[in-house]
């Protein structure tokens, strides 16, 4: 080496790749110390130890797995399938519950060679970027219920397949579509179009799963009139079956994700409420602290709208408190349908009309912060919602007084999914309302914000990360008015 060359050392990768279950789904950086990692340690006193391999609960007994073992499947006669994914994939733990049959043992017969891959990447990645079945956390249904009815049905089985390629393709960069996608595609449409004769087959739980798996490709691969065309399928096919509350009877995973992913890939909610409303579940906590509940309809909410609000807040108590996952998936979807589809109250007078509005698209926006970044992705939903959102707020900021205790959730809650531009919209709000309140610190900000509805698992990060923008321009004003 010449005398005049610098010698510069390799700068080495400093990302987690195998971080704890936990980090993975709340997408934040894992120092992956054991037993528990640092966030555990700082967000769950109840966390013994992290979990930083594929979830058990995938392979344990159950409801789901009790389906699985019913159904009719062709079962492969040896079990070179399993011992060659082993040898392939050692990562992967397949410790299957009692009478729990390995995945790569019996599964559907496909036509894609790379059809091991596909359910290796399935397992070991996809599955903590599915839609969850409830605003909790602790449950995700592609591991849970999904695909207990995948590897019973061979179109369904293709779908899954199909979602695994498509994942991949996106974290390859190859937007053209490779070709085992594009097979998998032709396959599932090729296989749904053989049950439009069958009145039973036609409108089953797995051919409704099959329809939304081929939506969400379609929406991800931006093919928009394609959406359209498998979203009127599924009301057609859920009309049948006599509406979403009967789906939610029998089967409360598919009914929710019927919801969130039809809203998610059309921007608004395509299946109203039904006629018949569950009742509440009654195991909820009613608060998640000694902090009171604010009585929203002294603040200016309509009477429809803080009775579904409070429901919601009991809902996100029990994932703050860590519930049990199952304490309402029969109701969870149910309660933001009718959120979402209610009406203004115009006959209330302009101010009470502005800010039951506010309330009842901040709840919507809010309810989906779990979901970011999942499949199939809310942004583009999340960002129309925020843009009605921030147009009923400009008229509530014109009628209420600048100290309203709703405004520093509302404006927050519209803050943390802003863009940069529409960010310093909320931000410059926030900014006048905490000095009217005398809002001085964190600390101080934080109870006006869990007394309306907070899910401290997913909302701590993004909320405070916020306050530190509002502090950092009170600063600037600061320093500004010394100036002058």
């Amino acid at each position: 080496m010449s005398s005049g060359t610098v010698s510069i050392a390799k700068r080495c990768h400093q990302k987690s790749r195998s971080g704890c279950q936990q980090c993975k789904l709340r997408k934040v950086k894992c120092d992956e110390r054991r037993p528990v990692c640092s966030n555990c340690a700082r967000h769950f006193s109840n966390i013994q130890e992290c979990d930083f391999g594929i979830p058990q609960k995938a392979y344990n007994d159950g409801p789901a797995s009790a389906t699985f073992l019913t159904s009719v499947r062709r079962e492969n006669p040896s079990s070179r399938r399993a011992t060659d994914a082993r040898r392939r994939y050692p990562q992967l733990s397949f410790t299957a519950g009692a009478g729990m049959p390995d995945p790569f043992v019996a599964y559907p017969e496909s036509i894609v060679p790379e059809t091991q891959m596909f359910m290796h990447h399935y397992f070991s990645n996809f599955t903590s970027k599915s839609f969850p079945i409830v605003i909790g956390y602790q449950s995700r249904p592609f591991l849970d219920s999904w695909w207990s009815m995948a590897s019973e049905d061979t179109v369904m089985f293709h779908a899954t397949l199909l979602l695994s390629a498509l994942d991949l393709e996106i974290l390859k960069g190859e937007d053209d579509g490779t070709r085992p996608m594009l097979l998998l595609r032709k396959e599932c449409i090729r296989l749904l179009r053989e049950r439009v004769g069958d009145p039973v087959l036609s409108v089953s739980d797995h051919t409704i799963g099959s329809v939304l798996a081929l939506s969400i490709v379609e929406f991800e691969r931006g093919d928009l009139r394609g959406v359209r065309m498998h979203i009127e399928g599924l009301k057609r096919m859920v009309k049948i079956r006599g509406g979403l509350g009967a789906i939610r009877s029998t089967n409360p995973m598919l009914a929710n994700l019927i919801f969130g992913t039809s809203m998610t890939v059309m921007t608004e909610p395509q299946f109203p409420p039904g006629v018949k409303k569950p009742q509440p579940c009654r195991d909820l906590p009613n608060s998640t602290s000694d902090t009171p509940l604010f009585e929203f309809e002294s603040l200016g909410v309509s009477t429809a709208h803080a009775k579904i609000m409070r429901e919601i807040k009991f809902m996100t108590n029990a994932v703050s408190l860590h519930w049990p996952a199952n304490a309402t998936p029969n109701y969870c979807s149910d309660v933001l349908v009718r959120l979402l589809y209610l009406p203004q109250p115009v006959d209330d007078g302009p101010l009470v009309a502005s800010i039951s509005e506010c309330c009842r698209l901040a709840t919507a926006i809010l309810c989906f912060l779990p979901f970011r970044n999942d499949y199939p992705n809310p942004t583009l939903m999340i960002n129309v919602q925020l843009h009605k959102l921030k147009a009923v707020l400009e008229t509530m900021i014109e009628l209420a007084p600048s100290d309203h205790p709703l405004l520093p959730w509302l404006l927050s809650v519209g803050g943390i999914y802003a863009l940069p531009v529409e960010r310093g919209w909320f931000i410059g709000h926030l900014v006048s309302v905490v000095t009217d309140m005398s809002i001085n610190s964190w600390d101080d900000m934080k109870p006006h914000l869990v007394k309306v509805i907070w899910i401290e698992f997913f909302c701590e990060v993004p909320f405070r990360e916020l306050w530190e923008d509002v502090t950092k321009k009170l600063d600037t004003l600061d320093l500004v008015n010394l100036d002058l």
